[in-house]
Protein backbone atom coordinates (compact mmCIF):
# COMPACT_ATOMS: atom_id res chain seq x y z
CA UNK A 1 0.00 0.00 0.00
CA UNK A 2 1.25 3.49 -0.88
CA UNK A 3 0.25 6.86 0.54
CA UNK A 4 -1.53 8.71 -2.26
CA UNK A 5 -3.53 11.92 -2.49
CA UNK A 6 -6.73 9.89 -2.83
CA UNK A 7 -5.93 7.80 0.28
CA UNK A 8 -5.09 10.93 2.29
CA UNK A 9 -8.32 12.58 1.17
CA UNK A 10 -10.38 9.54 2.16
CA UNK A 11 -8.60 9.49 5.52
CA UNK A 12 -9.50 13.10 6.36
CA UNK A 13 -13.05 12.52 5.10
CA UNK A 14 -13.40 9.43 7.36
CA UNK A 15 -13.90 7.02 4.45
CA UNK A 16 -10.93 4.69 5.03
CA UNK A 17 -11.06 1.13 6.23
CA UNK A 18 -9.52 0.52 9.69
CA UNK A 19 -6.44 -0.95 7.99
CA UNK A 20 -6.04 2.09 5.74
CA UNK A 21 -6.44 4.42 8.73
CA UNK A 22 -3.63 2.70 10.60
CA UNK A 23 -1.42 2.83 7.50
CA UNK A 24 -1.99 6.59 7.03
CA UNK A 25 -1.40 7.35 10.72
CA UNK A 26 1.86 5.41 10.68
CA UNK A 27 2.93 7.13 7.46
CA UNK A 28 2.20 10.58 8.89
CA UNK A 29 4.63 9.89 11.70
CA UNK A 30 7.44 8.81 9.36
CA UNK A 31 9.81 11.20 7.64
CA UNK A 32 8.27 10.78 4.18
CA UNK A 33 9.30 13.53 1.77
CA UNK A 34 6.06 13.20 -0.22
CA UNK A 35 3.69 13.93 2.66
CA UNK A 36 4.06 17.75 2.88
CA UNK A 37 3.08 18.08 -0.77
CA UNK A 38 0.15 15.69 -0.36
CA UNK A 39 -1.06 17.64 2.67
CA UNK A 40 -0.94 20.90 0.76
CA UNK A 41 -2.75 19.40 -2.25
CA UNK A 42 -5.49 18.11 0.04
CA UNK A 43 -5.89 21.42 1.81
CA UNK A 44 -5.82 23.44 -1.43
CA UNK A 45 -8.62 21.39 -2.97
CA UNK A 46 -10.82 21.05 0.11
CA UNK A 47 -10.48 24.52 1.63
CA UNK A 48 -9.24 26.67 -1.26
CA UNK A 49 -5.89 27.20 0.40
CA UNK A 50 -3.07 28.98 -1.41
CA UNK A 51 -0.07 26.98 -2.65
CA UNK A 52 2.97 26.86 -0.39
CA UNK A 53 6.62 26.96 -1.25
CA UNK A 54 8.51 23.71 -0.76
CA UNK A 55 10.27 25.03 2.34
CA UNK A 56 6.92 25.97 3.88
CA UNK A 57 5.45 22.56 3.12
CA UNK A 58 8.38 20.85 4.80
CA UNK A 59 8.15 23.18 7.79
CA UNK A 60 4.44 22.44 8.18
CA UNK A 61 5.09 18.69 8.05
CA UNK A 62 7.92 18.93 10.60
CA UNK A 63 5.60 20.89 12.87
CA UNK A 64 2.92 18.18 12.59
CA UNK A 65 5.45 15.42 13.26
CA UNK A 66 6.94 17.27 16.21
CA UNK A 67 3.60 17.95 17.85
CA UNK A 68 2.44 14.37 17.35
CA UNK A 69 5.64 13.11 18.95
CA UNK A 70 5.64 15.36 22.01
CA UNK A 71 1.99 16.21 22.54
CA UNK A 72 0.82 14.76 25.84
CA UNK A 73 -1.56 17.52 26.86
CA UNK A 74 -5.13 16.42 27.62
CA UNK A 75 -7.33 16.47 24.53
CA UNK A 76 -10.96 17.58 24.68
CA UNK A 77 -11.85 14.06 23.66
CA UNK A 78 -14.21 11.73 25.50
CA UNK A 79 -13.16 8.14 24.88
CA UNK A 80 -15.34 5.09 25.23
CA UNK A 81 -13.79 1.90 26.66
CA UNK A 82 -12.95 -0.70 24.05
CA UNK A 83 -10.54 -3.48 24.99
CA UNK A 84 -8.65 -1.49 27.59
CA UNK A 85 -5.73 -0.33 25.41
CA UNK A 86 -4.69 3.28 24.80
CA UNK A 87 -3.45 2.87 21.22
CA UNK A 88 -6.82 3.57 19.64
CA UNK A 89 -7.34 6.74 21.67
CA UNK A 90 -3.84 7.93 20.72
CA UNK A 91 -4.64 7.41 17.05
CA UNK A 92 -7.79 9.49 17.49
CA UNK A 93 -5.81 12.35 19.02
CA UNK A 94 -3.36 12.23 16.12
CA UNK A 95 -6.21 12.57 13.64
CA UNK A 96 -7.70 15.54 15.47
CA UNK A 97 -4.31 17.19 15.87
CA UNK A 98 -3.41 16.89 12.19
CA UNK A 99 -6.71 18.45 11.15
CA UNK A 100 -6.19 21.38 13.51
CA UNK A 101 -2.58 21.93 12.49
CA UNK A 102 -3.25 21.96 8.75
CA UNK A 103 -6.03 24.50 9.20
CA UNK A 104 -4.09 26.63 11.65
CA UNK A 105 -0.99 26.74 9.47
CA UNK A 106 -2.80 28.35 6.57
CA UNK A 107 -4.78 30.66 8.83
CA UNK A 108 -1.73 32.17 10.51
CA UNK A 109 -0.20 32.86 7.12
CA UNK A 110 -3.05 35.38 6.78
CA UNK A 111 -3.70 34.65 3.12
CA UNK A 112 -7.53 34.58 3.21
CA UNK A 113 -10.45 33.55 5.45
CA UNK A 114 -9.70 29.98 6.40
CA UNK A 115 -11.86 26.99 7.30
CA UNK A 116 -11.00 24.69 10.16
CA UNK A 117 -11.61 20.96 10.20
CA UNK A 118 -12.21 19.02 13.39
CA UNK A 119 -12.00 15.32 12.70
CA UNK A 120 -12.79 12.55 15.15
CA UNK A 121 -11.85 8.93 14.75
CA UNK A 122 -14.01 5.84 15.01
CA UNK A 123 -13.80 5.47 18.80
CA UNK A 124 -14.06 9.02 20.10
CA UNK A 125 -16.35 11.97 20.34
CA UNK A 126 -14.94 15.49 20.44
CA UNK A 127 -16.12 18.42 22.55
CA UNK A 128 -15.50 21.84 21.02
CA UNK A 129 -15.95 25.25 22.62
CA UNK A 130 -16.59 27.84 19.91
CA UNK A 131 -15.37 31.47 19.99
CA UNK A 132 -18.81 32.61 21.22
CA UNK A 133 -18.72 30.02 24.07
CA UNK A 134 -21.26 27.76 22.37
CA UNK A 135 -20.37 24.10 22.96
CA UNK A 136 -20.52 21.37 20.32
CA UNK A 137 -20.14 17.63 20.80
CA UNK A 138 -19.00 15.98 17.58
CA UNK A 139 -19.82 12.28 17.17
CA UNK A 140 -17.45 9.72 15.70
CA UNK A 141 -16.94 9.79 11.93
CA UNK A 142 -18.12 13.41 11.89
CA UNK A 143 -16.62 16.68 10.72
CA UNK A 144 -17.38 20.28 11.57
CA UNK A 145 -16.24 23.23 9.44
CA UNK A 146 -16.37 26.92 10.28
CA UNK A 147 -14.55 29.97 8.94
CA UNK A 148 -12.48 32.67 10.56
CA UNK A 149 -15.49 34.97 10.05
CA UNK A 150 -17.49 32.99 12.61
CA UNK A 151 -19.25 35.24 15.15
CA UNK A 152 -18.91 38.39 13.06
CA UNK A 153 -22.21 38.66 11.16
CA UNK A 154 -23.52 35.19 11.97
CA UNK A 155 -22.34 31.91 13.46
CA UNK A 156 -22.35 29.44 10.60
CA UNK A 157 -20.95 25.91 10.73
CA UNK A 158 -21.11 23.01 8.28
CA UNK A 159 -21.66 19.48 9.52
CA UNK A 160 -20.98 16.08 8.03
CA UNK A 161 -22.04 13.33 10.42
CA UNK A 162 -23.68 13.96 13.79
CA UNK A 163 -23.34 16.65 16.45
CA UNK A 164 -25.10 17.97 19.53
CA UNK A 165 -25.20 21.74 20.01
CA UNK A 166 -25.60 23.91 23.11
CA UNK A 167 -25.76 27.36 21.55
CA UNK A 168 -25.14 30.54 23.51
CA UNK A 169 -28.00 32.96 22.95
CA UNK A 170 -27.24 35.92 20.70
CA UNK A 171 -30.18 37.74 19.09
CA UNK A 172 -27.86 39.70 16.78
CA UNK A 173 -25.95 36.74 15.33
CA UNK A 174 -28.00 33.62 14.52
CA UNK A 175 -26.35 30.21 14.77
CA UNK A 176 -26.73 28.20 11.55
CA UNK A 177 -25.90 24.54 11.01
CA UNK A 178 -25.63 23.67 7.31
CA UNK A 179 -25.69 20.11 6.00
CA UNK A 180 -25.80 18.90 2.40
CA UNK A 181 -29.41 20.03 1.87
CA UNK A 182 -30.76 21.46 5.14
CA UNK A 183 -29.96 24.42 7.35
CA UNK A 184 -30.98 24.70 11.00
CA UNK A 185 -31.20 28.25 12.33
CA UNK A 186 -31.31 29.18 16.02
CA UNK A 187 -30.57 32.09 18.34
CA UNK A 188 -29.78 29.99 21.40
CA UNK A 189 -30.91 26.45 22.16
CA UNK A 190 -29.98 22.76 22.61
CA UNK A 191 -30.46 20.40 19.66
CA UNK A 192 -29.01 17.43 17.80
CA UNK A 193 -28.36 17.12 14.05
CA UNK A 194 -27.62 13.82 12.33
CA UNK A 195 -26.59 14.03 8.67
CA UNK A 196 -24.54 10.96 7.81
CA UNK A 197 -23.11 10.81 4.29
CA UNK A 198 -24.13 7.15 3.88
CA UNK A 199 -27.75 7.68 4.97
CA UNK A 200 -30.64 9.24 3.04
CA UNK A 201 -32.30 10.75 6.12
CA UNK A 202 -31.24 13.91 7.95
CA UNK A 203 -32.68 14.25 11.46
CA UNK A 204 -32.95 17.40 13.58
CA UNK A 205 -34.05 16.82 17.18
CA UNK A 206 -34.81 19.66 19.59
CA UNK A 207 -34.22 19.45 23.35
CA UNK A 208 -34.65 23.09 24.41
CA UNK A 209 -35.80 26.35 22.80
CA UNK A 210 -36.88 26.59 19.16
CA UNK A 211 -35.19 25.88 15.84
CA UNK A 212 -36.13 26.67 12.27
CA UNK A 213 -35.28 23.97 9.71
CA UNK A 214 -35.08 24.93 6.04
CA UNK A 215 -34.31 23.18 2.76
CA UNK A 216 -31.46 24.86 0.89
CA UNK A 217 -31.11 24.87 -2.90
CA UNK A 218 -27.49 25.80 -3.58
CA UNK A 219 -28.05 25.91 -7.35
CA UNK A 220 -31.02 28.30 -7.24
CA UNK A 221 -29.78 30.07 -4.12
CA UNK A 222 -33.16 29.65 -2.42
CA UNK A 223 -34.30 28.54 1.02
CA UNK A 224 -37.65 26.99 2.01
CA UNK A 225 -38.62 26.68 5.67
CA UNK A 226 -39.84 23.17 6.46
CA UNK A 227 -40.71 23.45 10.14
CA UNK A 228 -40.34 25.40 13.36
CA UNK A 229 -39.64 22.78 16.02
CA UNK A 230 -40.62 22.78 19.69
CA UNK A 231 -38.85 20.74 22.41
CA UNK A 232 -39.16 16.95 22.05
CA UNK A 233 -39.92 17.27 18.35
CA UNK A 234 -37.89 15.78 15.52
CA UNK A 235 -37.82 16.54 11.81
CA UNK A 236 -36.68 13.83 9.42
CA UNK A 237 -35.86 14.86 5.84
CA UNK A 238 -35.19 12.31 3.11
CA UNK A 239 -32.57 13.60 0.68
CA UNK A 240 -33.69 11.29 -2.13
CA UNK A 241 -37.46 11.82 -2.04
CA UNK A 242 -37.69 15.22 -0.35
CA UNK A 243 -40.25 13.80 2.10
CA UNK A 244 -40.51 15.54 5.48
CA UNK A 245 -41.68 13.76 8.64
CA UNK A 246 -42.34 15.51 11.94
CA UNK A 247 -42.39 13.36 15.10
CA UNK A 248 -42.95 13.72 18.83
CA UNK A 249 -40.02 11.98 20.54
CA UNK A 250 -38.06 11.64 23.76
CA UNK A 251 -35.42 14.06 22.54
CA UNK A 252 -32.70 13.09 25.00
CA UNK A 253 -32.61 9.57 23.55
CA UNK A 254 -31.19 11.10 20.36
CA UNK A 255 -28.55 13.19 22.15
CA UNK A 256 -27.54 10.79 24.94
CA UNK A 257 -24.50 9.68 22.93
CA UNK A 258 -22.69 12.84 24.04
CA UNK A 259 -22.86 11.53 27.62
CA UNK A 260 -21.44 8.14 26.67
CA UNK A 261 -24.84 6.44 26.29
CA UNK A 262 -25.12 3.93 23.46
CA UNK A 263 -28.82 3.82 22.63
CA UNK A 264 -30.02 0.60 20.98
CA UNK A 265 -33.70 0.97 21.76
CA UNK A 266 -36.21 -0.54 19.35
CA UNK A 267 -33.68 -1.39 16.64
CA UNK A 268 -33.33 -4.41 14.42
CA UNK A 269 -30.17 -6.40 15.08
CA UNK A 270 -28.78 -5.17 11.77
CA UNK A 271 -29.40 -1.53 12.75
CA UNK A 272 -27.83 -2.16 16.15
CA UNK A 273 -24.71 -3.68 14.56
CA UNK A 274 -24.21 -0.57 12.42
CA UNK A 275 -24.23 1.55 15.55
CA UNK A 276 -21.81 -0.79 17.28
CA UNK A 277 -19.43 -0.64 14.30
CA UNK A 278 -19.39 3.14 14.37
CA UNK A 279 -19.29 3.42 18.17
CA UNK A 280 -16.35 1.05 18.68
CA UNK A 281 -14.56 1.32 15.34
CA UNK A 282 -14.92 -2.34 14.36
CA UNK A 283 -16.28 -4.42 11.50
CA UNK A 284 -18.97 -6.97 12.44
CA UNK A 285 -20.10 -9.95 10.37
CA UNK A 286 -22.85 -12.49 11.11
CA UNK A 287 -22.91 -16.18 10.21
CA UNK A 288 -26.68 -16.30 9.65
CA UNK A 289 -28.50 -13.27 8.16
CA UNK A 290 -31.72 -14.39 9.89
CA UNK A 291 -30.38 -12.95 13.14
CA UNK A 292 -30.61 -9.46 11.63
CA UNK A 293 -34.41 -9.58 12.08
CA UNK A 294 -34.16 -9.71 15.88
CA UNK A 295 -35.30 -6.60 17.75
CA UNK A 296 -33.02 -5.00 20.33
CA UNK A 297 -34.18 -2.94 23.32
CA UNK A 298 -31.10 -1.85 25.25
CA UNK A 299 -28.88 1.05 26.21
CA UNK A 300 -25.37 1.11 27.66
CA UNK A 301 -23.30 3.83 29.30
CA UNK A 302 -19.51 3.80 28.98
CA UNK A 303 -19.44 0.03 28.47
CA UNK A 304 -16.74 -1.92 26.65
CA UNK A 305 -17.58 -3.77 23.46
CA UNK A 306 -17.18 -7.24 25.04
CA UNK A 307 -19.65 -6.33 27.80
CA UNK A 308 -22.18 -5.02 25.28
CA UNK A 309 -21.88 -8.10 23.06
CA UNK A 310 -22.15 -10.43 26.06
CA UNK A 311 -25.34 -8.73 27.27
CA UNK A 312 -27.01 -8.68 23.86
CA UNK A 313 -25.83 -12.21 23.15
CA UNK A 314 -27.62 -13.56 26.22
CA UNK A 315 -30.85 -11.93 25.03
CA UNK A 316 -30.69 -12.72 21.33
CA UNK A 317 -28.75 -15.96 21.53
CA UNK A 318 -25.36 -15.76 19.86
CA UNK A 319 -21.66 -16.19 20.50
CA UNK A 320 -18.90 -13.99 19.15
CA UNK A 321 -15.19 -13.96 18.43
CA UNK A 322 -12.91 -10.94 18.18
CA UNK A 323 -9.76 -10.73 16.11
CA UNK A 324 -8.10 -7.33 15.94
CA UNK A 325 -10.91 -4.98 14.84
CA UNK A 326 -13.02 -7.77 13.34
CA UNK A 327 -15.99 -9.27 15.21
CA UNK A 328 -17.69 -12.46 14.04
CA UNK A 329 -21.14 -13.29 15.42
CA UNK A 330 -22.54 -16.82 15.30
CA UNK A 331 -26.24 -17.37 15.99
CA UNK A 332 -29.44 -18.62 14.38
CA UNK A 333 -31.72 -15.72 15.15
CA UNK A 334 -34.67 -15.29 17.45
CA UNK A 335 -38.46 -15.24 17.54
CA UNK A 336 -38.73 -11.56 18.56
CA UNK A 337 -39.01 -9.95 15.13
CA UNK A 338 -41.60 -7.23 15.82
CA UNK A 339 -40.87 -3.82 17.25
Amino acid sequence: MHLTEDLLRRYFENRCTPGEERFVEEALQRDDAAIPGLLEDYWAQSAEGVPLAEADRKAMFRDIQGRIAVDEAPQKTVSRPWFGGAAFRIAASVTILIGALVGGYFFFRGSRPTHYYTITSQADRQQITMPDSSVIWLASYSRLTYSSNYNKEDRRVRLVGEAYFEVRRDTQRPFIVATSTLSTRVLGTHFNVKAEQAEDNIAVTLLEGKVSVAREDSVQGTSEELALLDPDQQLIYNRQTGNVTRLQVEAYDYAAWKDGVLNLKNLTFQEALKRLEKWYGVTITVSDPAINRCIIHASFKNESLPNVLKTIGMTVGFTYAVESHQVKIVGRGCSATTR
